[in-house]
């Protein structure tokens, strides 16, 4: 599963060189979307991690890999979000201890995924919300040339969707 995060450039950069949660507090000294709650908030929705970016001028999203593995507590928030849901006088309700992720269900909101645990999540690469932008960044992320070409295939057929290919072959 690829999801995403938005925010400002030089957080998503920090992120791609040393990807770890922050406290809710060691958020707050920094530019972020995220201040104050708790674990790494990110989307299932490029377009949603956009607005994010955008707010700081930027129009860069951090692409994450989570792990197969991950443990994933998945709530139906009803389009409310995941903050009114996880928390219990401030503090993470026991119930989701153990878990690497929280998932928001309900497509009518955010999307959210929330990143508890760093060690499920891996910061692949960041992405222009242009996708001839996102090909060419992925193609010179890597020293390694079937990584980039591996890493630019997906943007190819994350950009281009079966209807989309389907238009165009007719």
């Amino acid at each position: 599963m690829i999801i995403y995060h938005g925010g400002d450039i030089n957080n998503l950069n920090n992120l791609l060189d040393n990807f770890t949660i922050l406290t809710p507090e060691e958020k707050m000294k920094f530019p972020s979307t995220g201040g104050g709650n708790i674990g790494l908030s990110a989307t299932r929705d490029k377009k949603i991690a956009k607005r994010f970016s955008e707010v700081f001028g930027n129009n860069k999203v951090l692409a994450i890999q989570g792990d197969p593995s991950a443990r994933i507590y998945q709530i139906d928030t009803a389009g409310q979000g995941l903050d009114q849901f996880i928390y219990d006088g401030g503090k993470l309700k026991q119930e989701l201890a153990g878990y690497d992720a929280i998932m928001e269900l309900d497509d009518a909101a955010e999307k959210e995924i929330r990143i508890l645990n760093s060690d499920k999540f891996k910061p692949i690469r960041l992405e222009s919300s242009n996708p001839l932008e996102s090909f060419i960044d992925a193609i010179s992320m890597s020293d390694d040339l079937y990584t980039s070409v591996a890493s630019a295939y997906s943007i190819i057929f994350e950009t281009i969707t079966p209807r989309k290919l389907e238009t165009r072959i007719h």
